[in-house]
């Protein structure tokens, strides 16, 4: 169900797409929004996918509606097929992602323009973060490290023409395709263009924190599938971080119930 659409009817093309997939998200939404509507670049978009909330979300949406560019409503098959519709109807030069439960920085979409008008050959510009359980510290990862982990992804924008040129996300990772995407970007010699600011605040809240083991089996496929070379170090080391991950959880449960 069309809640909002303003994008076919309206001529001006702006420089940023912003895209929120959300589902029953009504506890933090409202703040996403209104990170965006404190940006002091306002040439841009903003397009929300719902996959069928329940609680006050579509309530939010409706009281948000004058600022809102599009929405859809509707079941959906998880986060990545919505994101690729999103970035399909995107018309925008540059499109960020950002999650129900993260915000921009009030001066990220000027900051990231900025950078992009000083640099005409990378295709993927992104920026630092910062974790809403410490905002005194700054997290940045280069793109160099990109083949053990993924750059923090509400940080990041990616040109159009490049998911028009190469693809969007493979639906077959329901956790981790937005780092396939990236190592398939990587692969094909795309240029990055990073730069140690926070532009946005992170919330461990997502779908790879929720489920963590999937997430690290996820993750280690798509190394494997990009460094087929260092299978065995890929192997032992997605060994090493189950082990990590399960003595990780007992220790939380255990403390749960024993207390010393």
């Amino acid at each position: 169900m069309i809640i909002v659409d303003k994008i076919h009817h309206n001529s001006n093309v702006p420089f940023f797409t912003v895209i929120t997939v959300v589902k029953n998200g009504g506890k933090s939404l409202q703040r996403t929004i209104d990170s965006l509507k404190a940006q002091t670049f306002q040439n841009f978009e903003y397009l929300i996918l719902d996959g069928g909330s329940t609680d006050n979300t579509l309530e939010i949406i409706g009281r948000n509606s004058a600022f809102v560019d599009y929405c859809d409503s509707r079941k959906d098959e998880g986060l990545y097929y919505a994101l690729n519709q999103g970035i399909g109807l995107a018309r925008g030069k540059f499109i960020g992602l950002l999650h129900s439960d993260d915000i921009y920085e009030k001066d990220a979409l000027s900051k990231v323009y900025n950078w992009i008008n000083n640099d005409h050959e990378s295709s993927i510009i992104y920026g630092a973060i910062r974790f809403s359980k410490n905002l005194n510290e700054t997290y940045y990862i280069s793109a160099d490290e990109i083949y053990s982990r993924m750059i923090y992804h509400p940080s990041c924008f990616v040109e159009k023409s490049l998911y028009m040129r190469i693809g969007a996300f493979n639906t077959r990772y329901r956790i981790a395709a937005d780092y396939e995407f990236m190592l398939r970007c990587k692969t094909m010699g795309v240029k990055f263009l990073g730069q140690n600011t926070a532009i946005a605040v992170f919330t461990e809240n997502g779908l790879s924190s929720k489920h963590k083991f999937r997430s690290i089996i996820e993750t280690s496929i798509i190394q494997i599938k990009f460094q087929k070379k260092y299978l065995i170090r890929h192997l032992f080391l997605l060994f090493q971080r189950l082990i990590k991950q399960f003595i990780k959880e007992c220790t939380l449960r255990f403390g749960k119930f024993y207390k010393f």
